[in-house]
Order: structure tokens, then C-alpha cells, then sequence
């Protein structure tokens, strides 16, 4: 281990290592090959021979490092009457001793061993033939593996429970040894024969008094935390909200937790599959008898698999590229959690998954009787999925409400009748400017009567359409059999403006401005050809109160992204309190666009819009709001107002969903779905959740390369835009020819309008087909410049990884040669010093 040492420097020097994990894993090894140390130690003096006892030392080690599935064969596999014909056979060699020998010990001694087995034999009768109950699974002997008690260790885990195995196996083989070695001593004399079996009765006293000791710790474990998490961010350490839930779990209603994790996993899914697992283990901990966990591993094609998709664990399709290697893997990572009256399936936990917040939040939804219910306005943004009336096909609902299915219990609320004001305890309404006039009454009354409101609107709505679903564009024609004959399509009320509504929250809003913030290049370079409308909200772009830090809806969240989204302000002379959640940069940063200035007509006969290109953009000293948090006491219009109106709905798209879940992009962390679990907890009064959300691991890789590849891709970046740029360039200068040309003949009086016509057609098709051949050299040269880039990122990143292998393979043995050069030294120092002058040769 001293020796391995080395890598610890390298690691140090070329990355941010968790030192707390690699402590605590090499006090396992320590302890470990202590343990393994002792029982090589016990085989050696069973004999003089140096290959037996090399041999008879692998059988030794055998028994703790696979000790669990010994001990499940001994108990489950091993026919009873082995068992039974071992004992009666004990039994009768005590009783033909104790009939010929007359030394009492040594018949108590026999005695005592042949009633132990009887015993012991009749309990493991009771035990088998008593049913399900006393039934046995491989995973029940999991703590008898030398293997399970150093994964805590691997972990960053220091257990009481690990720490007393390894003591209690380390100092029973060193007992066995001091038995053997002292043999010589005891082994003579009147009481010699006697002594071997009291020996064996001690040693078997001995190990009985160390499992019950390992039992008793165990069983301690489960109602105290005897552990110390020694990881940097406390990874493994159980929030005390969550050790406060599981301490309430009732009796009635234990908790099942199922983990169907597939073992083999790609690179990018290491950490989560070792996070799952750690934190899993300790739920099972401090849950005791009330709260199981059962771990599946699972591999494709097989009866657990089958298993798990029949419980609704779905496997995801991991994308992965591995020295160049491109392909898909199919991976589980998912659990089930289940009580007596409830069940909750979490089907994938990816990269970005709070995974202690989701296994927390499902034991509650489980362990509770009822649910607290989230009410969705219908409206067309068809967050419930459904019939699309226009295309005829069915749309999946939002994930936003599928995750929200895993902690309230979500209804559809129809926005054509007055809602029930006693029935929801927080109503969520995206696109409400898509109401009529009577369904933004129904709508305006509710949120007067105080009722938690949480509100969507966008005035561009950008993955939903381009754009053709803005408040400013009509309302889609009926559909159904016969195009709804011909109906003509339902006016939006206040034109979608939601004046009504904005009248009521005191706050300003219009639906045709876009905000953009220019801020977002420098705080992501990679993303340098994204439009400046893609706002990347965060402190980090210079702007400290651009997520507020102090608001339980946005402390903690890091960035928010958010999509050609609107802005919102207070009007004057309101009485509501008025809490800006979410804002762009300012400091002529920031700016917005008008309606005219970011749409063009567009779409099928011009009947719809398309989003102008690099439309001409002014920067200005405000930051705006995005979001905000609006509340107010009772008044004579009005009780007190609770609500948060976010003017961006593109924040709970499924595609940005995906991205921040995904994390397929390792320098983005976007907290999208943080923020709109936040507003929902904090409106329903549901605030235990929020600060298990905070809770991120960070991302520990070789800092070094990082910082060489985000090098790397910034210069890629670059390169890529000036290839686009100087296509571009030459596509215009072959435009600008063409133009030229047919400007030429225009203005050649010589030709007659037909010959005129000619002409230009006959110029129009050869500058035509040049400018599309040079279209497509341009983009082949354009697709070879990005490809050099990349291969020449891929190549320098390898070179770099290739150095820190080479270190890992040179040093480790420099200690070791340095070692043996000393002690050789020293050794033939040793004999020169020792020989009689005379002796030596002369030469």
C-alpha cells in the first residue's frame, strides 16, 4: 500500500481528488490485508512445507473473501441430513469417549461439543421447516463477505459495524496462530491429550462471542448512525429531514425499497451507480425492520430484467464513445418503492437526479396516507398529454407533470367552470393568455380568492412550434371530422394578454417582447452559436441577485435556462409584494426585442411566423425579471394574492428537461427542474424538500484535461465559426456574380425583352449550378476543417491521458527498487563489517 502511494500524488497533482475517499480506502485495504495476513500466517504454520502452505493459504483466504456464499450454501444448499448425520455421528464419538475415558474434562468438553451440534441442528430444522418467514436469500449472507464489509470503505464510509468484522476475523486467526505456535508448550506432559480439545472449545467459544459481538453491532447500527462519512460533500451522509422520516415510519406500513441497478455501466454512469448504491445502503441502515432494500443486479436479456420492466423500471439508452468507439448501452437504473396501501416507480435516475431528494420524497409518498393535490389547467398547451385535434395523433404529457406525479397527486382541472377553490392545493396554469374570455374569468376568480397559483406564459414559445403557439398568434381552428366545418377559431381573452389576470397580480407584462442577454457567451463559449434569446441565468454572469439567494424558491440553484422568454415588472403604485426570483445580467447586457423585430412572417402562405435571424439588438443598463414571487395580504378586491408568474414556459419543456437530467453536456448544470419543484413546495407549504434538492455531488474529474478540453473545444468553437463564416462569405460572393451578371444584360441595350429573358434564365441556370457546386465544396471543406478540429481535440486529450498512465505505471515501483538497493547495501555493508580482514580477497 505504501508503495501505491505514489498514485496519490499523481492524482493530486493532475486532478481534485475526494482525499476523504481515498483515505478511507486505504484504510479498508489495510484492514483488509491485515485480516488476509493472519489467516496466510495460520495456513504457514500448519506445515514446513512452502507450496502446501501456499496452497492451504488460498483455501484459508477463500473463507472470508467469499464467506457469504459459503455461509448461504452451508445453510441453504447443504442437505439437512448431512447436517443432522454429522451431529448424531459427533454425539456418539462423545459418548464412546465418555464410557472409556476417565478424565471428566475431556467427556464434558466432547459433550459439550456433540450437544452443540444437536442443538444447532435442530434449530436449523425449526428454521427451515418453519416457512417464508425463516426462508433465506443469498443476500442475507452478504455481511459474512470480506468483499461487502470494505465496499463501505470503498465508498468513503467508515462503519462501526465494518471496523469490528475486520478486527474480530484479524484477532481470531491470530489467536488460532498463538494456538499453534505455543503447541510445542502445551501438547506434553498428563495434560496434554486434554488440551487440544479445550482449544478447540475456546477457539469455538471465541468465534461464537465475536459474531454475536458483529450481531449486536449490526443490530445497533440500524437504530443509531455508528458511522462516520468522511467524503468532502458528506455524499453518503442522510439529511436530517430524511433520518427524521424514516423514524416515522409506522409499523402498519414498512417500506420495500427494490433496486434493479445493471452492474456493468458505462463510464458516464459510474458516479450515479455508485452514489445510488452507497445511499441505498444507508437507507437500509437506518430503516431497520421497517424499511428493506433489495438490491437486483440486472443484465440484458435476463429474468431480472423481465422483472423490472414488469414493475415499470425502464432501461435508457446510454450513448457512449470510448476511444472512438461510438455506440449504445442499455442500462437499469431504477427503483421501486412500495408500501401496503402505495407504490411509487422511479423508472431511471441519471446524471442530474437529486437521488437522495427522489428515494426521500417516494418513502413519504409511500409511507402517507394521502397526497397533496397539484391542479392543471387545461389549456392548449396540453400539459396532460392527449388527442391532438389538429394532426390527429396523440402527444405524451410533459414530463414536468410526470414528475410531479411522484409527489402530488395531479388532476386536470377544467377551465370552462368555476374551480373549486377548496379541492387544490396548488394550481398550475401554463399559457393561460390561450384561455377565452369566460375560462380567464373562472381563472382571474380563483387567484383572487387567494388560492397558491403558479403561472406559465411566454411570449415566444420556442419547442413548442417555433413560435406558432404565441399569445399574439390566433388560436388554432377546430379540428375534428370535416376541419370542424369550416368554424372559425376561438378568440383568446384580453387578445392573449392576460390583462384581467395582470390587473389583479399588479404586474406588467408584454406579450410581444423577447429578452435576450449577451452575458450567456461569456459564462458558456461553447454555446457561442446559440442566439442571444437562450438566457442563461446565473450569479456567475456578474449579475449576484440574478437567482435570488435568499428566496426557499431559488436558494441554492445555481443556473437556470430559460428561451426567448418574456419580462415581467411590478406597476406602480402596488400594494404586493413583489420578489424578483429569476433576471438577466443588465449592465448593457441585456436588452429586449419587439414582436416586429424577432418574427417575420413565415409558415404556409405566409400565415405564420418564423424567428428573424440575428435580428439588430440594443443593449441597455436594466436587468430584467423573468420570474417572480408575488404575495399580498386581504383587501376589499381581493383576499391575499399567493402566487409566482414566470414569463417563460420553455423552462419545463421536455427538451430542456431532458438536458438538465441528462447532463449530456458535462459543463451544464441547469436546475430548470429544481426551480419549478421549489415554487410548487413553497406554494403548497411543502418546504422539507427544498434544501434535499441543494444537495449535488461535485463532478471530481482530471482537472488538468478539463481545463486542456474546455481549452480545446473554445479554440474548436472558434474554428468552427470562422469555417461558417467564410462559407458564408463565399456563398454571398457567388450570389453577389450572379446578381452582377443578370444586372449586366438588363442593362444591355442591345437586346431585345425576349432575347433579355433568355439570357437572364440561361446566366441564372450556369451561376445556379455553380453557386450549388460551390455550395457543396464549401460545405465538404467546411466538414473537414470541424473534423481536423476535432480529431486534433481528441488527439491532444489522449496525449495527455497517455502522460498521467505513464506516470501511474513508473512511479509505484521507484519506492520499492530504492528499498531493495538500501537493504542490499546495508546487507553487504553487513557482511564485510562481520569477516576478519585477513580473509577478504585482495586484489
Amino acid at each position: 500500500l505504501a508503495f501505491s502511494g505514489s498514485n496519490l500524488f499523481v492524482l493530486d497533482w493532475w486532478a481534485d481528488p475526494d482525499r476523504g475517499l481515498l483515505f478511507t480506502t486505504y484504510v479498508g485495504y489495510w484492514l483488509a490485508g491485515g485480516a488476509l495476513l493472519a489467516a496466510g500466517m495460520f495456513a504457514s504454520v500448519l506445515t514446513n512445507s512452502m507450496t502446501v502452505a501456499f496452497v492451504l493459504g488460498v483455501v484459508v483466504c477463500i473463507v472470508p473473501v467469499f464467506g457469504d456464499k459459503l455461509a448461504y450454501f452451508a445453510v441453504e444448499v447443504v442437505p439437512f441430513a448431512w447436517v443432522l448425520g454429522i451431529a448424531l455421528i459427533a454425539t456418539a464419538v462423545a459418548i464412546q469417549f465418555l464410557l472409556t475415558t476417565p478424565n471428566r474434562a475431556s467427556v464434558f468438553s466432547l459433550a459439550g461439543v456433540g450437544g452443540f451440534l444437536c442443538v444447532s441442528s435442530l434449530a436449523w430444522f425449526v428454521v427451515k421447516v418453519s416457512g417464508g418467514k425463516f426462508q433465506f436469500a443469498p443476500a442475507d449472507f452478504a455481511p459474512f463477505g470480506l468483499g461487502e464489509q470494505l465496499r463501505d470503505f470503498g465508498l468513503g464510509l467508515i462503519t462501526l459495524s465494518s471496523l469490528v468484522y475486520f478486527v474480530s476475523l484479524t484477532s481470531f486467526l491470530l489467536y488460532l496462530n498463538s494456538i499453534l505456535i505455543g503447541k510445542r508448550h502445551w501438547s506434553g506432559g498428563r495434560e496434554g491429550a486434554t488440551m487440544g480439545m479445550q482449544f478447540v472449545v475456546r477457539s469455538v467459544s471465541l468465534a461464537v462471542a465475536l459474531v454475536s459481538l458483529n450481531v449486536l453491532v449490526v443490530k445497533l447500527s440500524e437504530a443509531f448512525p455508528l458511522n462516520v462519512d468522511v467524503t468532502t460533500e458528506q455524499l453518503y451522509t442522510l439529511s436530517p429531514s430524511t433520518r427524521d422520516l424514516i423514524r416515522k415510519i409506522s409499523k402498519d406500513r414498512p417500506v420495500k425499497i427494490q433496486a434493479f441497478i445493471s452492474a456493468d455501466v458505462p463510464r458516464e454512469q459510474v458516479m450515479v451507480q455508485t452514489r445510488l448504491k452507497g445511499l441505498l445502503r444507508q437507507y437500509d441502515r437506518a430503516g431497520g425492520s421497517l424499511l428493506e432494500v433489495r438490491f437486483v443486479d440486472v443484465a440484458p436479456f435476463t429474468p431480472e430484467a423481465e422483472e423490472a420492466r414488469l414493475l415499470g423500471v425502464q432501461p435508457m439508452m446510454v450513448f457512449t464513445d470510448e476511444d472512438g468507439r461510438r455506440g449504445t448501452q442499455e442500462v437499469f437504473m431504477g427503483v421501486v418503492v412500495s408500501s401496503p396501501v402505495d407504490e411509487v416507480v422511479v423508472p431511471v435516475f441519471e446524471a442530474g437526479t437529486p437521488i437522495e431528494y427522489d428515494l426521500t420524497r417516494s418513502i413519504r409518498t409511500v409511507a402517507n396516507e394521502s397526497r397533496l393535490t397539484v391542479g392543471m389547467l387545461t389549456t392548449d398547451a396540453k400539459v396532460a398529454g392527449g388527442l391532438d385535434m389538429q394532426s390527429f395523433r396523440q402527444t405524451p404529457e410533459w414530463r414536468i407533470q410526470t414528475e410531479l406525479k411522484k409527489q402530488y397527486k395531479v388532476e386536470q382541472v377544467p377551465a370552462d367552470m368555476p374551480i373549486d377553490d377548496k379541492k387544490y392545493d396548488v394550481l398550475m396554469a401554463v399559457w393561460p393568455s390561450s384561455l377565452n374570455a369566460q375560462q380567464m374569468q373562472n381563472l382571474v376568480a380563483y387567484v383572487k380568492q387567494g388560492k397558491p397559483t403558479l403561472i406559465f406564459d411566454d411570449p415566444l414559445p420556442y419547442f413548442d412550434g417555433q413560435g406558432q403557439n404565441a399569445p399574439r398568434m390566433p388560436k388554432p381552428r377546430p379540428g375534428g371530422m370535416f376541419g370542424g366545418m369550416n368554424q372559425p377559431p376561438e378568440q383568446k381573452a384580453d387578445d392573449g394578454k392576460l390583462t384581467s389576470l395582470l390587473r389583479v397580480l399588479e404586474i406588467a407584462w408584454d406579450n410581444g417582447q423577447v429578452v435576450f442577454d449577451v452575458a450567456s457567451v461569456g459564462l458558456h463559449p461553447e454555446f457561442g452559436s446559440l442566439p442571444p434569446e437562450f438566457v442563461f441565468i446565473s450569479p456567475k454572469t456578474g449579475n449576484p441577485s440574478a437567482i435570488h439567494p435568499t428566496s426557499p424558491v431559488t436558494s441554492g440553484l445555481q443556473e437556470v435556462l430559460a428561451c426567448f422568454a418574456g419580462e415581467i415588472q411590478q406597476r406602480q403604485g402596488s400594494e404586493l409584494k413583489f420578489e424578483a426570483l429569476l433576471r438577466t445580467r443588465g449592465d448593457r447586457k441585456s436588452g429586449v426585442l419587439q414582436w416586429e423585430e424577432i418574427t417575420k412572417p413565415g409558415g404556409m402562405f405566409g400565415a405564420g411566423i418564423e424567428i428573424a435571424q440575428n435580428p439588430p439588438r440594443t443593449l441597455t443598463e436594466e436587468a430584467y425579471t423573468i420570474a417572480a414571487h408575488i404575495t399580498g395580504k386581504d383587501t376589499k378586491d381581493h383576499k391575499g394574492i399567493k402566487a409566482i408568474f414566470v414569463a417563460d414556459a420553455d423552462i419545463i419543456s421536455n427538451q430542456l428537461f431532458g438536458l438538465e437530467t441528462s447532463q449530456q453536456l458535462q459543463n451544464l448544470r441547469i436546475d430548470n427542474i429544481k426551480f419549478v419543484l421549489n415554487c410548487v413546495d413553497v406554494l403548497a407549504g411543502e418546504t422539507s424538500y427544498i434544501d434535499l434538492r441543494k444537495r449535488r455531488p461535485q463532478l471530481r474529474n482530471l482537472t488538468v484535461i478539463q481545463e486542456v478540453s474546455n481549452k480545446l473545444r473554445e479554440e474548436q468553437t472558434k474554428e468552427r465559426g470562422l469555417a461558417e463564416s467564410d462559407a458564408k462569405e463565399q456563398l454571398e460572393k457567388a450570389q453577389k456574380h450572379l446578381d452582377e451578371r443578370v444586372a449586366e444584360i438588363e442593362k444591355d441595350p442591345s437586346l431585345t425583352p425576349s432575347q433579355r429573358k433568355q439570357q437572364i434564365e440561361i446566366v441564372s441556370q450556369t451561376e445556379q449550378r455553380k453557386v450549388l457546386v460551390a455550395q457543396a465544396n464549401i460545405e465538404r471543406e467546411k466538414q473537414q476543417k470541424m473534423e481536423r478540429a476535432e480529431a486534433k481535440t481528441k488527439r491532444q486529450i489522449r496525449a495527455y491521458e497517455d502522460q498521467i498512465r505513464w506516470w501511474c505505471i513508473v512511479l509505484p515501483p521507484i519506492p520499492a527498487v530504492i528499498l531493495g538497493i538500501i537493504v542490499l547495501s546495508s546487507r553487504i555493508n553487513a557482511e564485510y563489517r562481520n569477516v576478519e580482514a585477513d580473509r577478504l580477497v585482495k586484489r
